[in-house]
């Protein structure tokens, strides 16, 4: 399926770009400029969404979150952007482990120790990755909160809605790798 939109590196520019602006913004044309940047890569967020490009919101988001810095008004500030970045890297991997089958069924054997089809719901939940979710999810909920101009805010909820739609479908991945899927059609009389 062919892509559309910015590339990875023009997502960077534009991210470059809105900060510097921002370090400089009058109410003039800059503010229009910064506000422009920003709706255009919650756009690039939506569009990775509805295509279902789960790898390329994390790519994005990886992005995203060094133009957070420009919100850091001390040291202390910076140091707490900073830390959730390193969620990233654990979202990152259990988006990883998750697509591959044998992995997650390996995983939930050795935490379980019984039949892995027969796990309840709960068990089955991915809890490491959601709460990872959930912290990032307060942390952007913060910046939006926080922000003074439409185009930050949507900036911070577009981000906030791919990462939730990143869980649904890590965890849509983990139920397929335990074969809850087709345990569901089997039952609904269906093929798998």
């Amino acid at each position: 399926m062919e892509k559309t939109g910015l590339t990875l590196d023009e997502v960077a520019g534009r991210l470059s770009a809105a900060e510097t602006i921002q370090r400089r913004m009058e109410k003039t044309k800059l503010a229009k400029s910064f506000a422009g940047n920003l709706y255009g890569v919650s756009r690039e967020f939506a569009k990775a969404v509805h295509e279902k490009d789960f790898d390329r919101i994390l790519k994005l988001e990886k992005i995203a979150q060094t133009f957070e810095r420009i919100y850091a008004n001390n040291e202390k500030e910076l140091e707490a952007i900073e830390a959730v970045y390193k969620v990233e890297k654990d979202i990152e991997q259990a988006w990883e482990n998750g697509k591959k089958e044998d992995v997650v069924r390996e995983m939930y054997a050795d935490l379980f120790g019984k039949k892995i089809e027969e796990l309840t719901p709960a068990q089955r939940q991915d809890t490491g990755m959601k709460k990872h979710i959930n912290a990032k999810l307060r942390h952007l909920t913060k910046f939006a909160v926080g922000t003074a101009n439409q185009a930050e805010k949507d900036f911070f909820l577009a981000r906030k809605a791919a990462l939730v739609q990143l869980g649904i479908a890590h965890q849509k991945n983990i139920d397929r790798a335990l074969g809850v899927e087709q345990k569901k059609a089997h039952d609904l009389g269906r093929n798998p």
